[in-house]
This record gives C-alpha cells, sequence and structure tokens, in this order.
C-alpha cells in the first residue's frame, strides 16, 4: 500500500505512519519499543533526509489526533463490527490476551 503527495514526504510519510499506528492499536493496547522506533522514523525520516527539515507541524498534529480519537473510540463493538472487514487470524492475537 502506498500513500503519497507530490514528493511522499509531508502527507506520504505521516499517512504511512499513521496507518502503521492505526494497526497497532487494532491488534494490542500499547507499542513495543521497537514499534516506537519504527514510527518515529516513519514520521521524521524521510522529510529529513530528503529535504533537511521536520516534518510540517499541522500534519503531524492532525495524524496524532485522528489516532487519539480513534483509540479512545476502540472498544470491543468497534472491533466486533470491522471483524468483518479482516481475516480472523488478524483478530486472533486480540482475544488471545496479547492484545486488547
Amino acid at each position: 500500500m502506498s500513500f503519497t503527495c507530490k514528493d511522499a514526504l509531508d502527507v506520504g510519510g505521516m499517512m504511512s505512519a499513521g496507518f502503521f499506528a492505526f494497526l497497532s492499536l487494532l491488534s494490542k493496547s500499547s507499542f513495543a519499543k521497537e514499534e516506537l522506533d519504527i514510527l518515529r522514523l516513519l514520521i521524521y525520516a524521510p522529510v529529513l533526509l530528503v529535504r533537511e527539515r521536520s516534518i510540517d507541524t499541522q500534519r503531524l498534529i492532525r495524524t496524532i489526533s485522528a489516532l487519539d480519537a480513534f483509540e479512545k473510540s476502540l472498544n470491543k463493538d468497534f472491533i466486533k463490527a470491522i471483524s468483518k472487514l479482516y481475516d480472523k487470524a488478524f483478530f486472533a492475537q486480540t482475544s488471545s490476551g496479547k492484545g486488547r
């Protein structure tokens, strides 16, 4: 899957990081240290390496706010409603005690 914009830095990088965080939140309640490192890499590395600047602050805040709202609304009813969209093996992790 690819999220992109003009040069795939601000929008593309932030959307990739947001999608990674979204999937992680679906499968468990907290991030491991390695996952946080990956998330930070997805957010900051592309813009820093290509443009030698930080990511667009508004884009960062918007994505963090969306993830915060998603996490607050996440409950068993939501997972049950979207479980029809995903393979059952994906949700086996959440019901086995590894996740929510």
